[in-house]
């Protein structure tokens, strides 16, 4: 219960422009695996889902620099994380903002490399 209090005081930042998210790309196909898990989705209401995403002022980032791509392998196996996970450090680490997380182990191994809060 303290992880959802704590998302929701940060979407409330978010939406009163308090703070600044940035994410990768890959955000919108991890919400589309998430919701595809969910066999009582319709089309609409995942069209909504994603909508709500994109419209909460989130900065989402396209990792076509291959410095950050780079980056994101070594810190995969520096930190023995995946490289998804590893293109969320980088994009904390080049925008010197803190990375947030609910997983444990992650929170764990990120914060050799990064800022990092755990939800």
């Amino acid at each position: 219960m303290k992880q959802l209090s704590t998302a929701l005081k940060i979407k409330e930042k978010l939406v009163l422009n308090e703070i600044i998210i940035h994410l990768p790309s890959l955000i919108l196909y991890e919400l589309g695996s998430i919701l595809r898990k969910h066999p009582a989705k319709s089309f609409e209401d995942v069209k909504a889902h994603f909508e709500d995403l994109l419209n909460l002022g989130v900065i989402i980032h396209d990792f076509k620099d291959p410095d950050m791509l780079a980056n994101a392998f070594q810190a995969s196996k520096d930190l023995n994380i995946t490289f998804y996970d590893a293109c969320y450090i980088i994009l904390a680490e080049k925008n010197k903002s803190a990375f947030i997380t609910a997983d444990q182990e992650l929170y764990e191994k990120a914060r050799r490399k990064v800022e990092v809060s755990l939800l």
